[in-house]
C-alpha cells in the first residue's frame, strides 16, 4: 500500500501511482489530507443509486476492461 498526502497539489505522484498500481504494486494507493472530501465523498454518494439503476446497455458502456478491475455494477 502506498500513501500519499496531497498537501501540494502541484507535485508529480507519477511515482508514487506507479508504485501503488504499477507491474508490483498491490493497487492500493491512499491519499490524505484532500480539502472538502466530506462534502466531495457526500455528493459523490447520492449519486450511486442513479448509477446504479441505470439500464444494463448503458452500464455496459461504461465498462473499462482495460483497466483490470474486477468491480462489476450490480
Amino acid at each position: 500500500m502506498v500513501f500519499v498526502a496531497s498537501g501540494d497539489k502541484n507535485a508529480d505522484l507519477s511515482m508514487k501511482i506507479e508504485q501503488g498500481f504499477g507491474p508490483n504494486g498491490l493497487g492500493i494507493l491512499s491519499v490524505t489530507d484532500v480539502p472538502g472530501f466530506s462534502s466531495l465523498r457526500q455528493n459523490l454518494l447520492h449519486l450511486a443509486p442513479r448509477l446504479a439503476n441505470l439500464p444494463e446497455d448503458v452500464k455496459k458502456d461504461l465498462e473499462d476492461h482495460h483497466s483490470r478491475s474486477d468491480s462489476t455494477f450490480p
